[in-house]
């Protein structure tokens, strides 16, 4: 009996230096990294979990949160199932700017 499998596409988006990275570095099973070094454009991961019969495939994305990288990310959005949006609870600005982060999305 061969196994099923799922392959679920994650967008990690939100304002620059909210954790994103850390989340998916967490995710993957890495450590945490006091250092910050700026996600340029996108990276990706994937991460294949078994359970019984069936085979889950998660490819996350995370997305660069500088402005700089708007144009970029609207091809990274096609396809995906999901969206985990962050914010840092320290900086209130990256929580008022959900509200973008969602628009961007959707369009």
């Amino acid at each position: 009996m061969s196994k099923r499998e799922y392959v679920l596409k994650v967008v990690l988006i939100g304002d620059g230096a909210v954790g994103k990275t850390s989340i998916r570095n967490r995710f993957m099973g890495y450590g945490f990294e006091t250092s910050h070094l700026m996600t340029l454009g996108a990276d990706f991961s994937l991460k294949e979990v078994n359970r019984g019969d069936e085979i889950w495939k998660f490819q996350i994305w995370d997305l660069a949160g500088q402005e700089m990288f708007q144009q970029v990310r609207a091809r990274f959005y096609q396809g995906a199932m999901g969206a985990l949006l962050v914010f840092d609870i320290t900086r209130k600005q990256t929580f008022l700017n959900i509200t973008n982060w969602l628009n961007e999305l959707y369009r």
